[in-house]
């Protein structure tokens, strides 16, 4: 994602995230083509492997709400993730962003997301069900807002250049400490929060 002059966010679409989806339509013989059984034993184990990953909390936020979640987590180190579902360097992140809370449980590290999805797309439950199952398939628990407004105050709030990954790290004063363009890498992360007590 750039944000050229014109202060318009432009896209790239070479990540688009291919939805699993079973057709309810009857076929030839008036038998649904999906069934359960043996002839179709690895997608049932997918389907109950997929139903059995917990979601990550998501709702709808204004920039305010975000900026409240924010203020509300002081007193632990915090580090906030701003993504989308469309963006592959985004998604290719995710999985460490999901180990982030439990490998630095000592550190008492907090993470929340920002969804940047609804800067080029529209409020719809497939674009939810779209943005909680890339989520799921990170195995990303920590909550994520799915940011509802215009793109220039919430890029004018945070300082952001345009592009996407971002994740800003704040103190437990809920100062910034430090920030990363582009994918995170967790040494560096490491090297960032302030040693445990």
């Amino acid at each position: 994602m750039r944000r050229p002059a014109g202060g318009t966010l432009v896209r790239a679409l070479p990540g688009v995230v291919v939805l699993l989806a079973l057709s309810l339509c009857e076929g030839a013989g008036g038998t649904p083509p999906y069934a359960p059984g043996a002839a179709n034993a690895s997608l049932d184990a997918e389907l109950t492997k997929a139903a059995a990953v917990p979601e990550a909390p998501l709702s709808v936020a204004s920039l305010d709400a975000v900026r409240r979640e924010i203020a509300s987590r002081k007193g632990a180190p915090l580090l906030v993730n701003f993504w989308a579902s469309w963006c592959d360097p985004c998604v290719a992140e995710l999985p460490d962003m999901a180990t982030i809370e439990s490998r630095f449980a000592s550190r008492r590290v907090r993470v929340i997301g920002v969804s940047c999805d609804l800067f080029v797309e529209s409020n719809s439950r497939a674009l939810r069900r779209k943005v909680s199952g890339v989520l799921s398939k990170a195995r990303v628990l920590y909550p994520n807002f799915l940011y509802d407004g215009r793109q220039d105050p919430l890029l004018e709030s945070f300082k952001m250049e345009g592009a996407i990954p971002v994740s800003i790290l704040y103190n437990e004063k809920g100062d910034e400490i430090r920030r990363w363009e582009g994918r995170l890498a967790l040494d560096e992360l490491d090297r960032a929060l302030p040693s445990a007590p």
